[in-house]
């Protein structure tokens, strides 16, 4: 119950109660929380009370809201510092949280431009594609869409990936892994990558595109990642120089 005469405004004491509903496990990460006029109905207040606490637990990333749908407890993001090279199932096993693996689709294909420029080889060159998608806490994170050369292909085409990490086991074939370039972009999910990742068509994703080099700068694969924006994060740390701008041209003119 909410009391109006204990000092505390009527929507701090609502937020309380979620969260104290979040912590013990009543409402769990994804589900629907009651509808505005419900929880007006059920603590005695009004329906602008509600919404001032919902509202700000959206703003707070507790909760997300869905147009035409409505109030959903927040997935907890999971972020991932840009320190290291790891391969996507690794970052998830290095942190001890529970990942599962499940390959979609693995086939030789005529693999695409971008994929080709990548791995520097001519354009419409065949290799394997594998498609997985990978669960974190039972709910799905992130669509890995890998391309081998088929130089190396036949050493990964047996490989059970939900029981194999794809670095470790090409290190252990004798690949020293030393080097990725990744960029990474917002975009919205393809029908096939929404459907697979349990996403509304409208939902922003983090796209990233990550070719990985053994020694001599050679590629010995690319990859189209795309994650969840609303479950997964980067974070870096920026360091100052020590010279700041001191040296460089003056940025600022007067009018």
């Amino acid at each position: 119950m909410l009391y109006p005469g204990n000092g505390q405004a009527l929507f701090v004491q609502l937020k309380e109660t979620i969260l104290h509903k979040i912590q013990q496990g009543e409402y769990v990460e994804g589900c629907c929380l009651p509808s505005e006029r419900q929880l007006a109905e059920i603590y005695g207040i009004s329906r602008v009370t509600v919404r001032q606490a919902l509202n700000e637990l959206v703003q707070e990333r507790v909760l997300v809201k869905r147009h035409g749908k409505g109030t959903f407890v927040a997935f907890k993001r999971i972020d991932q510092n840009l320190d290291g090279l790891l391969g996507f199932v690794e970052e998830f096993a290095v942190r001890n949280l529970k990942c599962e693996v499940k390959v979609e689709q693995m086939r030789y294909e005529v693999a695409p431009d971008l994929a080709c420029a990548a791995m520097q080889v001519p354009k419409k060159t065949r290799m394997l594609m594998i498609v997985r998608v990978i669960y974190v806490e039972n709910h799905p994170l992130a669509l890995d869409r890998t391309y081998v050369p088929e130089s190396v292909a036949y050493l990964v085409e047996n490989l059970d990936f939900r029981n194999e990490m794809l670095y470790n086991f090409l290190e252990r074939s004798g690949y020293r892994l030393t080097e990725a370039h990744q960029e990474i972009g917002a975009a919205i999910p393809s029908s096939e990558e929404a459907r697979l990742l349990n996403l509304e068509s409208t939902s922003p994703v983090l796209v990233i595109h990550r070719t990985t080099y053994v020694e001599g700068g050679k590629p010995i694969i690319h990859n189209r990642a795309v994650y969840r924006a609303d479950r997964y994060l980067y974070n870096l740390t920026l360091k100052r120089r020590p010279y700041g701008l001191s040296g460089s041209p003056n940025l600022f003119h007067p009018l």
